[in-house]
């Protein structure tokens, strides 16, 4: 089933995907520029977390993962706690698809795995994929 594009800005889309997007699903998500995406996820990641509704696993490709950490911080979400209880998981993209030992995909499965076992709704994943051409 193909969604329909929603337009706006970072809270209204994060309104959208609140109330559309369910566990399982792969959604695209494109965005104008990086201040978009850093509020799209700073304000997702943050609900999500202070809910401890789900795990979160981020590829970051145009931030750094010390800048994506910074960005989160200044939503007032605790990184070092998410990081160290394993419900925050922030990795370069380039390095987790192409120069890690842990193959990303069964990282997905560690991490949806785990949020079953802390009764939680499941494993959120945002992979910034970058820079794609389409025909």
């Amino acid at each position: 089933m193909v969604k329909p594009v929603i337009d706006g800005n970072a809270s209204y889309i994060l309104q959208q995907i609140e109330g559309t997007v369910e566990y399982g699903e792969h959604n695209s998500l494109i965005y104008p520029n990086l201040r978009v995406l850093k509020a799209i996820y700073s304000q997702y990641f943050k609900a999500r977390l202070d809910a401890k509704k789900d795990i979160i696993l981020f590829l970051s490709t145009y931030q750094n993962v010390n800048c994506v950490r910074h960005n989160l911080r200044d939503v007032d979400l605790d990184v070092a706690k998410g990081e160290e209880d394993g419900s925050l998981v922030i990795i370069d993209s380039v390095r987790g698809y192409f120069g890690s030992e842990v193959d990303v995909l069964c990282l997905v499965k560690i991490l949806s795995k785990r949020a079953q076992n802390q009764s939680r709704n499941g494993c959120s994943v945002i992979a910034d994929m970058g820079f794609v051409l389409y025909d």
